[in-house]
């Protein structure tokens, strides 16, 4: 009996340090790993990783809704981050304290979202309104430029319209366009056509439940909500991904066609194309949103941030505004 408690023991022992030896060198293969990338934000972007978010920001109360707020930095236009589906401050991974270094940046939790109370069925334009009240309340002054992921693009677009006065740039990040449709643009198989409409709706319907968003009063404030003649900057993912095998035949007039539609949202914008990047490009590439931010700051003639020069492989602009209208072909590099 005894003999066979000492066996036990004597395997727990030998487990335990197997256990500890093979942790610690799973510990020494990440730091090397780490410090060969060149420090643990390059490893958590290579790996398409956000980093851990601190909610640092205040909590107020705005119209009766405790609604949060995260602001950092220092310099004028201050910059509103707003965030995709159902995502808040913590979706901007190293974007915000980027930008912090040189200007002020303001991101936020929606109604609903985080650590902000819901606020009722309501549209684009009540939380465009909601949001504004929400600077107002700590203290946050315009000029503004104003970026939107996803379906923060929706937010971004109403919000840069509404308050235009006070907005001297818009950055769209990969954004939900529910009103651009290439398809209804191209000649193509009609069957093919309804199905891509059919998803679109698909798509606005889950916006609204998961939102609690009237999306039938949003269309119509989008619909009217123009940015032309705003400083614009896009940044989009490679659009071929986005078009299945049915699309062949017309993926390249889809492309054109969706380029062309882009652009019009605004006379004076530049198209950026980021290359090896999922639609989290704030996580995987976040210097090219920084970079697209800067250079908005820059233009607005304002005091806060520079834009930082970088090794992306350019491709032939046309001019013709503030800086030049047209597009990079971002590629990654490091």
């Amino acid at each position: 009996m005894a003999a066979n408690v000492r066996r036990r023991r004597s395997l727990v022992w030998w487990l335990s340090r197997l256990v500890l030896a093979v942790a610690a060198g799973l510990g020494i293969a990440l730091g090397i790993d780490i410090v060969r990338l060149g420090g643990p934000e390059t490893w958590l972007i290579r790996h398409r990783l956000p980093p851990p978010y601190i909610a640092t920001g205040m909590t107020l109360t705005v119209n009766g809704i405790a609604t949060y707020l995260d602001c950092r930095g220092r310099g004028s236009p201050t910059v509103i981050l707003e965030s995709g589906l159902g995502t808040g401050a913590a979706g901007w991974g190293f974007v915000p304290d980027r930008l912090a270094a040189t200007v002020r940046v303001c991101a936020w939790d929606r109604p609903g979202i985080g650590n902000s109370a819901p606020m009722g069925h309501h549209t684009a334009a009540d939380l465009s309104a909601h949001l504004r009240a929400t600077l107002a309340a700590a203290g946050e002054r315009g000029p503004f430029v104003v970026v939107g992921h996803s379906l923060g693009g929706v937010y971004a677009r109403v919000f840069a319209a509404t308050y235009r006065d006070e907005v001297v740039g818009v950055a769209l990040i990969d954004p939900y366009l529910p009103d651009v449709r290439p398809v209804e643009h191209v000649e193509m198989d009609p069957a093919l056509r309804d199905a891509w409409l059919s998803d679109l709706a698909s798509t606005n319907r889950l916006v609204a439940t998961t939102e609690d968003l009237d999306w039938e009063a949003t269309e119509m404030e989008l619909a009217g909500a123009s940015i032309d003649g705003l400083p614009l900057e896009l940044v989009f993912v490679e659009q071929r991904f986005r078009w299945d095998a049915r699309f062949d035949e017309v993926e390249a007039e889809l492309i054109a066609t969706w380029r062309s539609l882009v652009g019009s949202l605004s006379s004076d914008h530049r198209l950026t194309i980021a290359e090896n990047s999922t639609h989290m490009i704030q996580w995987d590439r976040p210097e090219l949103v920084v970079d697209a931010v800067r250079r908005l700051v820059a233009a607005s003639g304002t005091s806060g941030g520079t834009v930082v020069a970088t090794n992306d492989a350019q491709e032939p602009r046309q001019g013709g505004h503030r800086w030049p209208t047209g597009w990079t072909r971002a590629s990654w590099h490091g």
